[in-house]
């Protein structure tokens, strides 16, 4: 099978020219030769077309084609030109959908095309090419010189004032190719005017006739070249539009008309490439789009586009000669058969013009090295073929990206799959492919000596290294299979060293040792913990002084020292005992490259330098990615895998990731029982408090005990301390102070705690001894102890008590840190007097300045009184605090509840008889007892919660009360009230959830919930029981009704079933409509205020009232039809048919005959014919039969009965009825 077999080949070998189009069958040719793609099609529907009418009002603009040589720009805008020019063309579009559309331009242009390869000024170019051409159409203008013209739009404008008055219902249409050659061209004040020049063509678009179309290789806005003119360019880009020619329009091409392939052929070359899809990433994926383009590879035109550097490349006359040359070969079996993107090399190679740009002529240059030694030297001749492709592959690759030298290429993945590669496999699978790829690429490095050729371990890719004339690559790997286990071990240190110290220079603990300082977060307590971390094993290491908290070492991967593990608490040992391949070589490349950047000198030195970085960048992402697998922890004797570790309660994961995070997180989660057990009442931060910020928490929780900043950081220190009730400092809460206020309290009348009794040396580092912690933070409470009057402070040089308190606000932590002694206040008791303000919401420092204590009394008092009338008040509503007709607390609760008020309105009344500042030094309570009495305060507040809540809901209770009582038993609204209300009742009767803060506030929601649900209900059920306005109007229609009006007409005449009409007029009359009725209507009241519905007294029957319309206007058909056959039959029966005869002719007589003949009613039904009907009925006798008649007779002698029994009373019934009648004339009528 030959590739001539399996497409239908239309060459494209010449470019066209814009000017073409000028000869009427060429322009013909053209619209019907090119192909358009689904994309290209809406771009002209949705730009071109719209941009280039002018029927209707529009921001119309210049229009720039974008596309690259050959990819079919000068034929697109020949094919825009022609259509404009020529109406008939429109339907030659091969794309009916722009075919429609393009009616909006077809043929209303005279059209005029330009090629611009002149150097005169593009003004002068366009308005020459326009007099010209116009003259020979009789279109005269003149164009003034361009220093006489203010406006380039002027000219325009009367150039298109005499267009117009030759051509009235046309535009003129301006094409020009080839402006982006011309451009660059330009200097720079040239440019500038060219482009000035252009944007008033742009501008002069809108609200004219005139339009501009010019064709640019590349897009003249992101043009690197023109950004010195880069504001006069955005100028113009906002009076031009871009139509960008893309790859997907020349696939569509290549496919659609050099490739073309019908139904069968396209089933062959499917059935060919599926056997080779499985060796391939995406190709059973894109299996049409390689089908559609066969046999060129997709990845050619993707990376054909970007060849920026060869400017004038023609991917569709080069594909066509590729194919020409193959098409009468034969279909290879044994492979795709595909034209890839490096075939493209050799097209480069040969163009002497792309030679002499340097960029090419460098890569060409290399490339032909690499060839030549891939031809000579290379180990695998089955493999040389692939090996080649791939250096052509590369070198295509490197004129791809606008740095030649970026260190950018492919992936062994995608040579594969991009080039189609097929070499002899022992089995056909992807993956063993690209190991063979992968193995070619390796022998290509090994046979040039890695010369010119690179590989990135970052992204994978391999690339042609234009600089690299010595092979660094090759001079490490050398050096690193030199290395002993020891250097590796000492490299290995030198690797950690960067990565978890995070500082290649940072300074030893001690000198000539691998030791340094380092500190963990305690991460129970987030609190910063001191230690040592040392590379290598513990007999290595020299005496660490002083002692601290834990000791961290990394142990030797390869040479690993003997020791004895201790199993001591505060070390942890981290052992890499998972190596692999990829780490082994990571390493020795890192230690290669620093070993030679250690003898190396000037760019070489740097280079070294820069590449063991690169190793170490692998390095430390492959601790990175295995850190929680390879590392085994070991503390105490347990080891464990850092993923292990990472499950345990408080090893949250580190938030940046990185390995000194992971180091720290198991080291702080191992050791975390040993900081536990060494400080076991150490305070817990809700901010994490290290060394470098302790000083200055504590500072800051100083400065917001003396009133002054209250910053963040401080208020964590308070937190953790204890001190903290809200935004209140409260430091007797604080078990921190509780200690101090004993051991000042155990000593005699007159003595001094000092410093030593609290604080004492551990291993060199001072302690609060008790609690070990750090002085800073004894400073702190001994602070607030101080705030509250309980103790005064002696630091060198003063005092400090309760009246001098913002002195610490100017103190440094360090200068209270280091206190003499403190002592009990003298004077009043202020430390309970403190409390006492504090409870009852009096400013403390009133009491601890001596100048304000007659004040401080006043307002004491004052307060004293407000509660205790809150406190009678309150009392007295305990039983009121009823809901729903039910008391919220029990009996117990309520005298539980006036026993506490009561006590706490004695110790209040206790209070009113300090009413002086002399009495206060007598003051009896003490501070336990004060405290005691803030659970009465809650409880005063706890019943005016209660007494306001009740108050708040007790109108929506009301309301369910009301509509409980509206709504019929058993809806389903009902039963949920019943039992909501249940659960509510429940939970405000209990104790605890009524102390729960968000109990109101659920309470409130589950009334509106309740209130919410009923109205919904209610309107549902008035919607079923109310007609709206629309069933108004119905029920209103079937009132006026002619059939109607003709059975009440009727119901004079005695043998009609009257009683039948009444009862359906009662029905249609009795139902009522309302449709005023909205939510808003029940929000106060649960009855609607306009018709009073209460579904309680008219239960829902089934069907919506509304629905009930339609079945009545059915029963009143049924029911004319009915009373018509009822006249009929007595009419007709013979016993009155004589009647008849008897009538006077007349109205009468003639509606009688006339009904008798139609057999239906006369609409409407006059007088005359009641009356006839009442004469000729009169000898009959109306007996009416009512069904409780009729079921007492059939029921008389007891049910159930036989059938001949039922007979016998129903035959005796009637002889009943008609007993002394005339049978024949009587008629029987049943009603209800």
């Amino acid at each position: 099978m030959k590739y001539s077999d399996l497409i239908h080949f239309d060459p494209i070998e010449t470019v066209v020219q814009l000017r073409e189009a000028d000869r009427a069958a060429s322009a013909k040719r053209l619209v019907e030769t090119f192909a358009i793609s689904n994309r290209m099609g809406e771009q002209l529907t949705e730009l071109v077309f719209p941009q280039l009418q002018f029927d209707v009002p529009a921001d119309n603009k210049g229009l720039l084609v974008v596309g690259n040589y050959g990819t079919g720009k000068s034929h697109l805008m020949a094919v825009i030109s022609a259509v404009a020019e020529h109406a008939e063309l429109s339907s030659s579009l091969t794309n009916p959908v722009v075919a429609e559309k393009a009616s909006l331009v077809a043929g209303r242009f005279f059209v005029i095309r330009a090629e611009i390869n002149s150097s005169m000024p593009l003004r002068q170019f366009v308005m020459e090419t326009l007099q010209d051409q116009l003259a020979e159409q009789g279109v005269l203008f003149d164009v003034l010189p361009e220093d006489q013209v203010k406006n380039h739009k002027d000219v325009f404008a009367s150039m298109m004032a005499a267009f117009a008055v030759k051509f009235p219902d046309k535009g003129l249409l301006f094409v020009l190719d080839e402006l982006l050659d011309y451009l660059r061209s330009n200097r720079e004040q040239e440019l500038m005017r060219n482009l000035n020049f252009l944007r008033a063509a742009g501008e002069f678009s809108k609200g004219s006739r005139f339009r501009f179309v010019a064709g640019v290789q590349e897009s003249l806005f992101d043009n690197p070249r023109f950004q010195f003119a880069a504001d006069s360019l955005r100028r113009v880009k906002d009076r031009f539009e871009q139509m960008r020619i893309a790859r997907e329009d020349v696939a569509h091409v290549v496919a659609e008309r050099l490739l073309k392939k019908d139904a069968k052929q396209r089933a062959l070359v499917r059935e060919h490439l599926t056997k080779f899809a499985s060796l391939y990433g995406t190709m059973n994926e894109r299996m049409d789009e390689f089908v559609r383009l066969f046999p060129v590879h997709p990845a050619y035109l993707d990376t054909f586009e970007r060849v920026y550097v060869a400017e004038k490349r023609e991917v569709l006359k080069t594909l066509s000669a590729a194919i020409r040359r193959m098409v009468s070969d034969s279909v290879p079996t044994d492979e795709p058969g595909l034209i890839a993107y490096d075939s493209y090399w050799q097209n480069l190679k040969d163009n002497p013009s792309f030679r002499s740009v340097p960029e090419i002529r460098d890569v060409i240059e290399k490339a032909d090295v690499l060839e030549a030694r891939i031809q000579q030297a290379f180990t695998r001749p089955q493999y040389r073929p692939a090996a080649l492709r791939i250096i052509h592959a590369l070198s295509v690759h490197r004129l791809t990206t606008s740095d030649i030298f970026a260190p950018i290429g492919a992936t062994a993945e995608e040579l594969r799959d991009d080039l189609c590669v097929l070499m002899p496999l022992p089995e056909r699978d992807a993956e063993f492919l690209k190991t063979v790829v992968e193995t070619v690429l390796r022998e290509i490095v090994k046979t040039v000596s890695g010369q010119f050729l690179s590989f990135n371990r970052e992204n994978g890719q391999y690339y042609l290294d234009l600089k690299k004339d010595i092979d660094f690559d090759s001079l490490i790997d050398k050096r690193a299979e030199s290395l002993s286990d020891s250097q590796l071990d000492r490299y290995y240190f030198d690797g950690l060293r960067r990565v978890v110290l995070e500082d290649a220079e940072a300074p030893t603990y001690v000198s000539g040792y691998r030791i340094w300082e380092h500190e963990l977060e305690w991460r129970e307590r987030k609190a910063g913990r001191s230690g040592y971390l040392f590379f290598g094993a513990p007999n290595e290491r020299s005496t660490a002084q002083p002692p601290r908290d834990f000791y961290i070492y990394f142990i030797q991967p390869f040479e690993a020292p003997y020791f004895k593990d201790e199993r001591k608490s505060d070390e942890v040992f981290f052992r890499l005992t998972q190596r692999d391949n990829d780490f082994d070589r990571a390493l020795k490349l890192y230690a290669g490259a620093r070993e030679l950047a250690a003898t190396a000198s000037g760019s070489n030195k740097k280079i070294y330098d820069d590449k063991a970085l690169e190793y170490l960048r692998t390095f430390t992402r492959w601790l990175q990615d295995k850190l929680t697998t390879v590392y085994e922890i070991t503390h105490q004797g347990k080891a464990r895998t850092l993923g292990e570790l990472l499950q345990t309660l408080f090893a949250r994961a580190p938030s940046r990731g990185s390995v000194r995070d992971y180091v720290d997180v198991a080291a702080a989660v191992s050791l975390s029982t040993h900081f536990t057990d060494t400080a076991p009442d150490y305070p817990i931060f809700n901010t994490p408090i290290t060394r470098a910020n302790r000083g200055q928490a504590a500072q800051d929780a100083l400065r917001w005990i003396a009133g002054s900043v209250k910053s963040k950081l401080g208020a964590a220190v308070l937190d953790a301390l204890v001190m903290l009730d809200g935004d209140q400092l409260r430091p007797r809460e604080s078990r921190y102070a509780k200690h101090i206020i004993e051991q000042l309290g155990a000593k005699g009348e007159g003595q001094v705690l000092n410093r030593s009794e609290l604080v004492s040396e551990q291993a060199g580092i001072e302690y609060w001894t008790r609690f070990r912690l750090e002085p800073e933070f004894l400073a702190v409470v001994l602070a607030g102890l101080v705030h509250s009057g309980d103790v005064v402070l002696s630091i060198t040089g003063k005092k400090i008590d309760a009246g001098v308190i913002d002195q610490f606000a100017k103190l440094a932590i360090v200068d209270v840190a280091q206190f003499k002694h403190l002592e009990r206040p003298r004077d009043l008791p202020l430390g309970a007097l403190q409390e006492l303000f504090d409870l009852l919401g009096v400013p403390k420092g009133l009491i601890v300045n001596p100048a304000k204590r007659d004040d401080a009394v006043t307002q004491l008092q004052a307060k004293v009184a407000e509660l205790v009338n809150k406190v009678v008040l309150a009392h007295a509503r305990v039983a009121e605090l009823i809901l729903w007709g039910k008391p919220i607390l029990s009996e117990q609760e309520q005298a539980e509840w006036r026993q506490r008020l009561g006590e706490l309105k004695r110790f209040l009344e206790s209070l009113q008889a300090f009413n002086t500042a002399g009495k206060l030094k007598s003051f009896p309570h003490d501070v336990t007892t004060i405290q005691a009495q803030r659970s009465g305060l809650l409880l005063v507040r706890e019943v005016e919660e209660l007494v306001e809540l009740v108050q708040q809901i007790g109108p929506t209770t009301s309301y369910l009360g009301k509509a409980e009582a509206v709504l019929q038993a058993g809806h389903s609204w009902v039963d949920q009230m019943r039992e909501r209300r249940g659960e509510l009742m429940a939970k405000i009767t209990s104790p605890k959830h009524r102390a729960d803060a968000g109990f109101q506030r659920a309470l409130g929601q589950s009334l509106a919930e309740l209130k919410t649900a009923y109205q919904d209900a209610y309107l549902t059920s008035h919607g079923q029981a109310r007609l709206g306005a629309t069933g108004d109007q119905r029920k209103a229609r079937l009132g006026r009704d002619p059939r109607l009006k003709q059975l009440q007409q009727l119901s004079t005449v005695e043998m009609m079933p009257t009683q039948q009409l009444r009862d359906y007029q009662n029905t249609l009359f009795g139902l009522k409509t309302c449709f005023s009725l909205t939510k808003q209507d029940l929000d106060a009241d649960p009855i609607c205020p306009h018709c009073s519905f209460r579904p309680v007294e008219e239960p829902f029957a089934g069907a919506k009232v509304g629905d009930r319309i339609p079945q009545l206007d059915t029963d009143l058909d049924e029911m004319v039809q009915s009373w018509t056959n009822t006249l009929l039959g007595n009419l007709l029966d013979p016993t009155v048919a004589g009647n008849i005869e008897l009538l006077g002719a007349g109205d009468g007589l003639e509606a009688v005959e006339s009904f008798l003949k139609e057999k239906s009613l006369p609409d409407p039904v006059g007088p005359a014919f009641v009356k006839a009907l009442q004469e000729i009925l009169s000898g009959l006798e109306k007996v009416v039969l009512t069904e409780d008649r009729l079921r007492t007779a059939l029921t008389d002698g007891g049910v159930p009965c036989t059938v001949s029994e039922l007979k016998e009373r129903f035959g005796a019934f009637v002889s009943d009825l008609t007993k002394g009648k005339d049978a024949s004339r009587v008629r029987i009528v049943v009603e209800r």
